[in-house]
This record gives C-alpha cells, sequence and structure tokens, in this order.
C-alpha cells in the first residue's frame, strides 16, 4: 500500500510540475492580462506551431499586455518577422499591423517604436520578390506551396507598410529624410507590380492591389516624399510614372457590362486602376511633369478624371434578386447561429455537471424506458389517438435533440460570410473611387482668384481639368436614389451589416454632390427643374441619411430660389423632428448641418411668428450642453453652430424680437459662451474646427455686449 501511496504522490508531483512549465491556458482571462512572460516564452518557443499559435492568439484574442512588458513583447514579434518558417513570419507581420491599427494616434512614443517596423518590413517584402522571381528562372524552382508562401508574406507586409504610413506621421518624416529609403520603396513597389501584370495566377490580384494602394499613399499629399525622389532620380522615375499612366489609359473599367465580359483581358483590377489613377493624378498635381520644351504636361489627366467618373455606378451586384438572397441567407444563418449556441450551451451545462459517462448511460437508459412505457400505455388506453401522440413524441425528441445539427447540413453562417464577402468586394471599387472624387472637389468651391481682397486662392494645375469633367451631378444624384431605394425597401429589408454600409456609401455620395454643387455655384443647369429635383431627393433620403443636410445646406446657398420654388413647411417640421427626438442625437456631422440647413432657411425667406418659434425651440435643444441627465455631453461644434445660427437670425433686430425675448436666447448666449470657451481650451490643438469655433465664441461674446445694449 506504502508504494502506491508514494507513487501517487510522485504522480501528482511530475503533473504538477508539468502545469507549471506549460504556463497558464490560453483561454484564462487573468492569464491574459498578466502572463506577458508566458507569451514571450512561446513567440520565441522553438517549436513553430507554438510560435504560430501564440502570435495567432495576439491578434484574434485581444490580448491584453502589461505596458511594462509591452516592448520586449513587441520586440520578440518583431523578430519572427524574419522568422525562416514563412507562416508564423506572415502571422507576426499581420500582429504588427494589428499594433499600428489599434494603438492611440496621439502617443509619440508608439510612433517611435512602429516606426522603426518599416525598415524590416520593406525588406522582407523585397525578399519576398527575389525568391519568387527567382523560382522562375531557376532549373529547380521551388514548389508551388513555397511560393505561395512567400506571396501570402509579401502580401501582408505590403498591408502593414500601407497602414504605417497612413496612420505614423514619424515614417513620413523619415522617408523624406532618407533618399535610399524612398528609392528602395518606389523600385520595390514597381518591381511587384510589373511581376503582378506578367504574371498568370489569378491569385496575385490581391497583390497588385496593396502595391498600388501603397503607391497611391505615398504619392497622395506627400510633396516632401515625391518632389525629392522625383528630382533625385531623375529619368527611373519619370520612366515609372509614364508607364504607369500608359498602364492606366490603355486598361479599361470593368463596371460597365461589356467591359465586365472582357475582365479576363484586363491586366489590371478595378481597384488597382483607381489606386494608379490617384498615383497619375498625385504626379500631375505635385511634379512638374512638362516636355522637353518644357511647354506643355506630359501626361493628360481629363481621360483619368473621365474614367474616374465611370465607376460612381453602382455595381452589377446589387440587384433586387440579389437583395433577397442575402436576406434569406442572412436569416438562416441567424437561425443557424442560435442552434449553434443553443448546443455550445448544453454541451457547457454538461461539462459544468461533470457527470460520470457511467452515470449519464444509466440515466439516458431510464429515460429511454420511461418513454417506452409511456408510449405503450397510451397506445393501449387510447388507439384512436396514436397517430396524433407519435407526432407529439417526435416533436419532443427533435426538441431534445435541438442543436444537434446534421453533419450534412448547408453552412449558411459560411454561405453569409461568402456573401457578405462578395458585396465588399463588389463595392469597393465604387467607395474608393467615391473617395477620390471628394478629395479632388473638396477646394473647388472656393472663389475663384481676384474675386475676394481677403482670399486669394491659387489655381492648382489639375483645378481646370476637374471643372471640367465634373460639370453635373446627375450620375451621383442616380447613385443617391438607388442608395435611398436599398434602404427603404420594404419587400427585402437589407440585413443590419449591409444596410450600414449602404448608409456610409450614400454619405459619401453626399458629399461629393455638395462638393460639385458648391463647384458649380450659382451657375444654370441644362435641365430647369434639376436642381428642384435634386431638392426632392434630397428629403426623400434624408430620412434615412441625415448626413445628406450638408448637401442641402449647399444647395440652398448656391441657390437662394430655391427656398421659394420647393421649400414646404412639412420639409422644416422634418428638420425640427430629427433635432426635437428623444434619443440622443449619434451623428455630430449630421446635427451640426440640420443646424445651419434651418438657419439658412429662416435667413433667405420671412417666415411667420410661428415657425420661428418652433425652430428656436430645436435650436436651443440641440446647442444645449448634457439637456438631460441621462444625455452625454454635446459635441462644441454643435453648440458653436448653434450660436452662429441663432446670430444669424436675431442678428436682425426686426426679425421676430418678440420671440428672441420670450425664448431667453440672450440667457443662454450667457450660459453657453463659457462652456464653448472651456471646450475649445480641452480640445485638441490640432482640431480643424478649432479655429472656426474660437472666431464664433469671440462673436458670441461681441453679441451679446450689442443686445445688452438693446
Amino acid at each position: 500500500m506504502g508504494k502506491h501511496k508514494n507513487r501517487g504522490r510522485k504522480n501528482r508531483q511530475k503533473r504538477q510540475k508539468d502545469k507549471q512549465a506549460q504556463g497558464p491556458p490560453d483561454d484564462d482571462d487573468g492569464a491574459t492580462a498578466t502572463g506577458g512572460s508566458s507569451m514571450l516564452q512561446k513567440i520565441r518557443h522553438s517549436d513553430p506551431q507554438t510560435r504560430l499559435a501564440a502570435l495567432t492568439a495576439l491578434v484574434h484574442h485581444n490580448y491584453i499586455v502589461n505596458p511594462q512588458e509591452s516592448v520586449t513583447l513587441w520586440q520578440a514579434v518583431r523578430e519572427q518577422v524574419m522568422d525562416r518558417n514563412l507562416t508564423v513570419a506572415t502571422a507576426a507581420v499581420t500582429c504588427l499591423e494589428d499594433v499600428v491599427v489599434r494603438s492611440p494616434s496621439a502617443s509619440s512614443d508608439m510612433d517611435l517604436t512602429t516606426a522603426g517596423w518599416y525598415l524590416i518590413l520593406l525588406g522582407r517584402a523585397q525578399e519576398a520578390y527575389t525568391q519568387v522571381t527567382a523560382s522562375t528562372t531557376e532549373a529547380s524552382s521551388m514548389s508551388s506551396t513555397k511560393k505561395d508562401q512567400w506571396i501570402s508574406l509579401a502580401l501582408a507586409c505590403l498591408s502593414a507598410l500601407v497602414c504605417l504610413v497612413q496612420e505614423n506621421t514619424v515614417v513620413t518624416e523619415r522617408l523624406e529624410r532618407t533618399a535610399s529609403l524612398r528609392r528602395d520603396s518606389f523600385a520595390m513597389l514597381w518591381q511587384w507590380l510589373s511581376y503582378t501584370l506578367q504574371s498568370s495566377n489569378g491569385d496575385c490580384v490581391d497583390l497588385q492591389e496593396q502595391v498600388a494602394s501603397l503607391w497611391h499613399t505615398l504619392m497622395e499629399e506627400n510633396p516632401g516624399v515625391v518632389q525629392p525622389w522625383y528630382e533625385q532620380e531623375g529619368e527611373a522615375s519619370q520612366s515609372m510614372l509614364r508607364s504607369v499612366w500608359d498602364l492606366v489609359k490603355t486598361t479599361e473599367s470593368t463596371t460597365t457590362a461589356a467591359a465586365t465580359a472582357s475582365s479576363t483581358s484586363n491586366p489590371l483590377s478595378d481597384l488597382a486602376r483607381l489606386h494608379l489613377m490617384g498615383v497619375v493624378l498625385a504626379a500631375v498635381d505635385q511634379l512638374p511633369l512638362l516636355d522637353p520644351d518644357r511647354k506643355a504636361r506630359t501626361l493628360a489627366v481629363q481621360p483619368l478624371l473621365t474614367s474616374l467618373q465611370s465607376y460612381l455606378v453602382l455595381p452589377n451586384a446589387a440587384t433586387t434578386t440579389q437583395a433577397e438572397q442575402w436576406v434569406t441567407t442572412f436569416q438562416k444563418a441567424q437561425e443557424q447561429e442560435n442552434d449553434c449556441n443553443l448546443e455550445w450551451a448544453v454541451v457547457r451545462q454538461q461539462s459544468i455537471k461533470k457527470e460520470p459517462a457511467r452515470a449519464i448511460a444509466r440515466r439516458l437508459k431510464q429515460q429511454q424506458q420511461q418513454q417506452d412505457a409511456q408510449k405503450a400505455s397510451m397506445e393501449a388506453d387510447q388507439p384512436a389517438e396514436t397517430e396524433g401522440m407519435e407526432e407529439e413524441v417526435d416533436l419532443q425528441s427533435t426538441i431534445t435533440k435541438r442543436g444537434a445539427l446534421p453533419e450534412n447540413r448547408t453552412d449558411f453562417m459560411q454561405e453569409w460570410q461568402s456573401l457578405l464577402e462578395d458585396w465588399r468586394r463588389h463595392h469597393v471599387a465604387l467607395e474608393l473611387a467615391l473617395e477620390m472624387t471628394a478629395n479632388l472637389t473638396s477646394h473647388l468651391g472656393l472663389p475663384p482668384p481676384g474675386e475676394h481682397d481677403m482670399m486669394q486662392v491659387e489655381e492648382g494645375p489639375l483645378d481646370a481639368d476637374i471643372r471640367h469633367v465634373f460639370s453635373n451631378y446627375q450620375n451621383l444624384q442616380v447613385l443617391l436614389n438607388q442608395f435611398t431605394a436599398q434602404l427603404w425597401s420594404s419587400t427585402a429589408p437589407l440585413p443590419p451589416v449591409i444596410a450600414q454600409h449602404v448608409s456610409d456609401l450614400q454619405a459619401k455620395v453626399a458629399v461629393c454632390l455638395a462638393h460639385v454643387l458648391a463647384m458649380m455655384g450659382g451657375s444654370e443647369t441644362s435641365d430647369g427643374n434639376g436642381l428642384t429635383t435634386l431638392w426632392n431627393d434630397l428629403i426623400r433620403a434624408f430620412d434615412k441619411q441625415p448626413s445628406v443636410a450638408g448637401t442641402m445646406v449647399v444647395a440652398l446657398q448656391t441657390q437662394p430660389e430655391l427656398c421659394i420654388k420647393v421649400l414646404q413647411p412639412a420639409h422644416v417640421d422634418l428638420f425640427l423632428s430629427y433635432l426635437m427626438a428623444d434619443a440622443p442625437l449619434s451623428n455630430d456631422n449630421a446635427t451640426r448641418d440640420v443646424v445651419a440647413l434651418l438657419g439658412a432657411i429662416l435667413c433667405q425667406q420671412d417666415h411667420t411668428r410661428e415657425m420661428n418659434q418652433k425652430v428656436c425651440l430645436a435650436l436651443l435643444k440641440a446647442g444645449t450642453d448634457a439637456p438631460s441627465k441621462d444625455s452625454p455631453p454635446t459635441s462644441v461644434s454643435i453648440m458653436a453652430e448653434t450660436l452662429n445660427v441663432l446670430m444669424d437670425i436675431y442678428g436682425d433686430d426686426d426679425r421676430h424680437p418678440d420671440v428672441f425675448q420670450e425664448m431667453n436666447v440672450l440667457s443662454h448666449f450667457q450660459r453657453t459662451v463659457p462652456i464653448v470657451k472651456q471646450k475649445l481650451n480641452i480640445a485638441n490643438d490640432q482640431d480643424a474646427d478649432a479655429e472656426f469655433i474660437g472666431e464664433i465664441a469671440m462673436n458670441a461674446s461681441r453679441f451679446i455686449q450689442y443686445k445688452k445694449g438693446h
């Protein structure tokens, strides 16, 4: 007996030592918060599968890193970028990208840490290109699996480089200072782009799009990077840009039906072509791309702008039949997910019970005997109702087995994810085209040079071409109405994820419309009723998409006669209902635009005392800081815009002064102006609206003194 006891004690001690050596389990919440040293050991483990699992956990399980150990941990992850196991190296790159995306934007220490990763990722992408191209020339080429692993590593590195350039200003500063870093970056991009154009492998589409995206990111609004590279590299940089321009010019868009049929012959995908169009446009805007006589531009951009405009159409994938398929698949996926959750809940309950297998078998046998006895008794006593009772027993059996889905079932959750990916893939080109259009037209609503003495706006190299190409808004109006129809669909309401994406796309359309209207100014359209129709379309879109209010403000500013021609009291009531809603307003930009819209309406047309009173009440509610205990603090931009609008309305002493007195507007100013100044002092100095808000606060203080004197 003593030997058995000693043996049991030794076994327990051995198991305890093994447990301590293994460290805490991966799913232990406490371990993820404090077990940095354990994770560090796993990342540097000799087994590649252990390293891979640890890196994957960092990305997918929101691993909480102790700030004191974060530097050491990210150093270990950075080391794995150079791992000989390419799968581990790819996971490490993905982990670094996740760190860049999740790191605070104002963290200078983190920017310095992550900026050093650029050179490592760039070198790894260059190595991947060397390995992949060498495999095609050597007699004994590498296996297709190894080649795919190198391409996957390059794809991950390019994606991480895009995030670094977009999120980290230190990277941009280093690119501006270091000529070799600029040269190697653009050379690597040209090498990979050439490879994707020559490759017959369809899997290179993602790689091509990431190359074009990084090139576009480096070129856009980075003159400190682009101009030195262009001047120092000379003929090499000019040759690259001319080749990119020729490539974009000769490639067709696949948004039309004819182009879609021949899309297999196109060397560029739509997304890659749009990014490379952005490269050419940025080059023309920032570089002296002139002919040898330096008299004319060597790159004509009007065809590119016209091609960009051709992407502003709804993809063929967004049909009514497919919308119904999205809804049906989404509903089935939700039901299947609920069943799986129920199954997991049952499994969890059984594991909590920790019931021995013998006891489970005994209990199930007893249940089966009871069911058989009950069924035999019912058959003997009530033979006439046997059929109905069999159905009831079958139903009960189905209920008890719910969650144990057949093995050969259709995985609707996976099918829904595939449909969602298809949706995003079909709309990503449209989304990028809208963003590029908004950027190109954002500054063209300003007065032309010489019109105002206070503001001299220099004409840019692209401005004339942009005004010529984007001289109408019909295609944007069509997009607006198509998205409105999708959001209002009663036969097949969109799933929440797709509905949110449609709403975001429609908001981008509204921004582009506002820029184009501001660019057109007061010019008449070919269709006399064009703006009237556009206004009515915006009214229909407003209920589902309040952000179109900004477009409506621009429409009233550029076409004041709209207030007389088409504005109705019901429209004003629609805007008021938005501001007076009981639920907190979640979209600060839309709320600010609605406030400005109501101000523009009241300042541009004569109105009744009743309307003035209702609008004033809504403005005071919108501009009050935290109007109720349960309300979040009001944005300083909304409070400032409200003050600005109230000054515009009641700056005219003849515009309903009795309402001004009755609603205690002056008291509102006296309470709100100090709060706005306080919030402005706390806010970030880099805020683009800080100067404008400060000017409003100063004018509001003067307004208070003016009204006190009356």
